[in-house]
């Protein structure tokens, strides 16, 4: 059985139509028949009561003169009252006095009294038992019990329930024809609305709209959901056009990011070419670059600069301590004065100089060096850098073509002394011969 909750809203309106008219058919039925049933209960006990007490006027003479055949026929005369199944009269110590069946009634037993009874009215099994006392001169002289059926009641209760049913049924029919009708009235721009709501969950299209309803909560209703559509349209517009709109800049970004990674890995290109044309050049050269950096305080050498130590990349940290370590000790003094030169002074410095080094096997090697230091805006060091170049071959070269011009110049100045002499040996030997002819 499917869940109420889970049926359409026309057929939930369809039940709930039906349930309140039967429910109401019902409750005015069951209040018309018990309405009913109170008076016809009150019509057959005053109406029994009347019979009791003409019974009782009537039965007043045959008690007083123990007239029992008097009394007999004054019951008969309940055959008026079909429904009565019997009666009895009982004198005023109880003993019965006279008795009455209906015709073919055989279940009808009065019941042994001790004496005169009160009035009472006393609704059994289908059955009314009625007593009533027999009043003579305002003293008890009797008692008077009539015992009725209850099928008049039990009758009218069927025809009533007979008609109840029809008419609930004409009633429901009415009601579902109507319902039927109003329902859709009803239920219709709520299923037109849900449509709407299906299809705008399942296209995601939010330019669609619900028909208009009329004015009722209903109406307002579709109206808010047109208005949240709309809402939801133009949000959806905005977020199309932002979401465009972030799609084209990082698409341009992207494409500068793209531009920007090749031209770095251009430069990066660039940059290693230089630096492997400048390791190249410095291999060729035999000239080593350095740098220190203040703020780290670390010096930076290139390749050719640690071969020119001949020392191992790694193995070798380039401080100033180490490096003073590895300078000729004749010329330790003169580079560290350099260098303290170079840092007193209050500009930009640019120093040449010679040193000699020893190197791990003993060998001393010539290094010719330029450095520049340069100054923040503050005045304090930043940076230095050089190059430092071994000049070991050269310098040689250049003692030895030094002492070959001074060879020349000896060579020749031994010669000029010797020409000169010889000049002057002619000058004295023709001197001599003129004198010689003067004085001859």
């Amino acid at each position: 059985m499917t869940p109420f909750r889970d049926i359409s809203i026309g057929e939930k309106l369809m039940r709930l139509a039906v349930l309140a008219s039967a429910v109401s058919l019902l409750a005015a039925s069951a209040a018309f028949v018990v309405f009913d049933l109170l008076t016809m209960r009150g019509t057959l006990v005053r109406r029994l009561t009347t019979a009791a007490d003409i019974v009782g006027y009537n039965s007043v003479s045959p008690l007083l003169f123990q007239d029992e055949e008097a009394a007999a026929k004054t019951l008969e005369a309940l055959r008026a009252e079909p429904h009565v199944l019997g009666a009895a009269i009982y004198a005023k110590d109880g003993r019965l006095f006279a008795v009455y069946h209906r015709a073919g009634e055989r279940g009808f037993v009065p019941p042994q009294i001790a004496a005169s009874l009160p009035a009472s009215t006393r609704f059994g099994l289908g059955r009314l038992e009625l007593v009533r006392p027999v009043d003579f001169e305002g003293s008890p002289g009797g008692t008077v019990l009539i015992v009725s059926d209850l099928s008049e009641i039990t009758q009218r209760l069927l025809r009533y329930g007979a008609l109840v049913l029809l008419v609930s049924l004409t009633a429901l029919g009415v009601a579902v024809s109507i319902s039927a009708r109003f329902q859709r009235e009803v239920s219709e721009p709520l299923l037109a609305l849900a449509r709407t709501a299906g299809t705008v969950s399942e296209a995601r299209d939010y330019s669609v709209r619900a028909a208009p309803a009329g004015r009722d909560e209903i109406g307002l209703l579709v109206d808010t959901f047109n208005d949240m559509l709309a809402q939801i349209q133009r949000r959806d517009t905005e977020v199309e056009e932002a979401r465009a709109s972030l799609e084209r800049r990082v698409e341009e970004r992207t494409h500068d990011l793209m531009r920007e990674l090749a031209e770095r890995r251009r430069a990066e290109d660039a940059l290693r070419k230089s630096e492997a044309l400048l390791a190249d050049a410095q291999r060729i050269s035999g000239i080593g670059s350095f740098e220190w950096d203040a703020a780290s305080n670390r010096t930076f050498w290139s390749d050719e600069h640690f071969r020119l130590f001949d020392v191992e990349r790694g193995a070798f940290e380039p401080t100033l301590g180490v490096v003073l370590e590895r300078i000729h000790p004749d010329d330790r003094a003169a580079f560290r004065a350099s260098i303290d030169e170079a840092f007193g002074a209050g500009g930009p410095v640019q120093q040449t100089y010679d040193y000699r080094i020893v190197r791990a096997d003993g060998s001393v090697r010539w290094l010719h060096g330029n450095r520049r230091l340069e100054r923040g805006e503050d005045g304090t060091p930043v940076r230095v850098v050089g190059f430092t170049q071994d000049v070991t071959e050269r310098r040689a070269a250049q003692d030895q073509r030094d002492a070959m011009i001074r060879m020349q110049a000896a060579r020749g100045e031994a010669e000029t002394a010797e020409r000169r002499a010889a000049f002057n040996c002619r000058i004295l030997a023709t001197t001599a011969d003129r004198s010689a002819k003067i004085k001859s």
